[in-house]
């Protein structure tokens, strides 16, 4: 037996080759290969990870990509090595993003020069446009006569039993075109029909915006508009415009100029003095019935809305024009409803059937009353004359 040293005991190394010597094992250990990761940082451990894994999986181009973003610089085995991409010469994304909006506002100003051109209109404020219109007075809308001029009283009908009497130079007659028909925060009213007498004519405003960022500039004009006026007439705005209009303006964090100021919805009025056998108490209908005005090559009011959106989607502006002339029809139609309605508020129904031709009658079912200030309505609606 071989002699144990000073301390007693046989060295590692010693007892190793005894082992190995024992087994048949090769006097030495073979050389471990130095893995590639040794000395590798923290971030570059995490890449080379990313380069391990793929080993067992296919590399495709977005795995390729995120071991170059993540600096994996190990070949996986049975993979082609990946060659690092060269960068791309040329602008920045930030310098080709902007290439990009400049190039679109300037097809957005020559838009806008086609759409002036077409509707006539002139800026009014940031992406808003302003088509002003003048009818002299008298005006024939379809049987009806509107006459006279601002100072003409005009009575109309607030609810049942209650006709407020105005010059007519006070009242502003109002409706819009909206973005849709289901009304709520999401609905944007992109055309605001405004009209007043002025003197002896009647003059028709509408604000168009063209883009959602001119209804600042539009909110400001309508109100200034309803400042100076002394009655609200709208047709069914109590329901929709207003509350779409007064919404418009908490989203903004005003206060709606509406509070205090007389409201006439004539669609209430002409639900209780016009209708008896009508299938319906449209603005269409009371026109066709009571003024006896048939529109003609008119725009549907449902139609509307996908006329905007073409417009903010491609530019389109073909139909535009058709939508302003579709608003001043019902404008115009406002202030003839108003006489006929103003002049028969609390009375037996004025029409029952579709406008003209009609055979006089006698009584007091074909003449009605007169009262100061306004002229006799004759069963006949091509007869009807009254005063504005």
């Amino acid at each position: 037996m071989r002699a144990v040293g000073a301390s007693g005991s046989l060295s590692v190394a010693d007892r190793i080759a005894r082992l190995r010597a024992v087994i048949g094992a090769p006097a030495t250990a073979p050389a471990v290969p130095r893995s590639p990761f040794a000395g590798l940082a923290r971030t570059d451990r995490q890449g080379a990870s990313a380069g391990a894994r793929s080993a067992t999986q296919p590399v495709t181009p977005s795995s390729a990509s995120t071991m170059h973003r993540e600096g994996a610089s190990v070949t996986p085995a049975g993979h082609r090595p990946m060659t690092t991409v060269p960068p791309i010469d040329g602008p920045s994304l930030a310098e080709r993003l902007a290439r990009a909006r400049a190039g679109r506002g300037a097809g957005h100003a020559r838009d806008i020069d086609s759409l002036r051109r077409a509707i006539g209109g002139e800026p009014c404020g940031e992406h808003l446009l302003c088509v002003t219109t003048r009818h002299p007075l008298p005006l024939r809308h379809g049987s009806t006569v509107l006459s006279g001029d601002a100072a003409t009283p005009a009575g109309l009908p607030i609810r049942l039993g209650e006709t407020l009497v105005r010059p007519t130079g006070d009242l502003l007659l109002l409706d819009t075109e909206t973005s849709g028909l289901a009304g709520g925060a999401g609905t944007f009213a992109f055309l605001l029909g405004l009209a007043r007498v002025e003197g002896a004519t009647l003059v028709v405003r509408q604000y168009l915006a063209t883009r959602f960022a001119g209804e600042a500039a539009m909110l400001s004009h309508l109100r200034q508009a309803v400042a100076q006026a002394g009655c609200l007439v709208t047709f069914n705005g109590k329901s929709f415009d207003v509350p779409l209009l007064a919404g418009r303006y908490a989203l903004r964090r005003e206060a709606h100029p509406f509070g205090g100021l007389p409201h006439c919805d004539l669609l209430h009025a002409a639900r209780r003095s016009l209708r008896t056998d009508w299938p319906d108490c449209r603005l269409r209908t009371a026109e066709e019935r009571a003024l006896g005005f048939s529109r003609v090559d008119d725009l549907p009011g449902a139609e509307v809305p996908a006329v905007w959106q073409q417009w903010l989607a491609r530019g389109n502006a073909d139909v535009l024009p058709k939508v302003l002339e579709h608003n001043r029809a019902d404008l115009v139609s406002l202030l003839a409803l108003v006489q006929v309605l103003g002049a028969t508020e609390g009375r037996l129904p004025l029409f029952s059937g579709r406008a003209g031709p009609y055979p006089r009658e006698s009584g007091k079912n074909a003449l009605h009353e007169e009262r100061q200030g306004v002229k006799r309505v004759l069963q006949d609606p091509r007869e009807v004359e009254v005063l504005v």
